[in-house]
Order: C-alpha cells, then structure tokens, then sequence
C-alpha cells in the first residue's frame, strides 16, 4: 500500500492528498471517478476515496461511522452501507460494489443521492452516502457522546 495513507491527517491538505493520489497511482489503483468532495480510485476489489476537500473528510468519517455502526444490518432509514474503514488519512477504503443493478432496487437505494448503490456478495448496498448520512451521522449526539470521533480511524488494514 502506500505509505502516507497511514499517516495520521485530520485537515485537508491539498498537497498531502497530491501526494496519496501519485502513490495510489503508483501502485496500480486507477481513477474511478470524481464528486464534489472526493476522488474514487480502484484496484481489484478496493477502492480509496481521496478527500478533494474539508467536506471529503466529514463525508469519510460520517460513512465510516455508518457502516460501523450498523455492520451488515439497515438504519433506521432501511440503507446498508458497504463495508468500508477510515484511514488514518482521511481517506476512505472500501469494497468495490458492482453499480451497475438500476433495476430492482430498493425504495431506500433510489432515495439517495444518485442512487449510488448496488451489489455486493449478493446483497444491495450503498457505496456512496455522503450526502445522505453526514447531516444524520455526524450530528446524532449518539456519536459524539459515546465514541470519539477518532475511534473511527484504523491504522490496521
């Protein structure tokens, strides 16, 4: 992998991402795709999200917090979040999840921003609910009162 995905970041930092974005091209991880506040990058059945932005790293953690939170079990909102982990970056590593099922999904999944779901080991899951879940997750005192933040960054992969 590549070292400074392990390094403990907190604040965006245009040239520390600058640099991820080289060492995971580096190591064979091509670009997937881009949104307002993070790039995708994929190899095999991994993908990294680079923060572009100050909102790439809240929308890591509050998808981070999700899936932990709810592992392979629905929200209140019936969503499954894929499996992912936040890195000591801010970046965030996932599964990759085949998106390409638009027929027969779920109520739940063509509610969130751009339907941004699909299959993994046969199930439907999100693989992108930034939009969705930062307002809910990042808010929900829950989190704050019970679980540090930081308790979500993994230097274990």
């Amino acid at each position: 992998m590549t070292p400074s995905l392990f390094k403990y970041n907190r604040d965006y930092n245009y040239s520390f991402y600058g640099k991820i974005k080289k060492e995971l091209q580096s190591v064979k991880f091509e670009e997937i795709g881009e949104g307002c506040s993070r790039i995708g990058y994929r190899r095999g059945n991994v993908v990294v999200k680079v923060p572009i932005n100050t909102y790439g790293i809240k929308y890591s953690i509050a998808e981070a917090f999700g899936y932990r939170k709810f592992r392979n079990n629905p929200d209140s909102k019936e969503r499954i979040y894929a499996p992912c982990r936040l890195l000591p970056s801010g970046c965030l590593m996932m599964v990759y999840v085949n998106g390409e099922c638009y027929n027969g999904l779920p109520r739940w999944a063509l509610n969130i921003d751009g339907a941004q779901a699909g299959t993994y080991k046969g199930r439907i899951v999100a693989y992108d609910m930034s939009h969705d879940t930062v307002d809910n997750v990042l808010e929900d005192s829950k989190l704050w009162d019970n679980k540090s933040h930081h308790d979500l960054f993994h230097s274990d992969v």
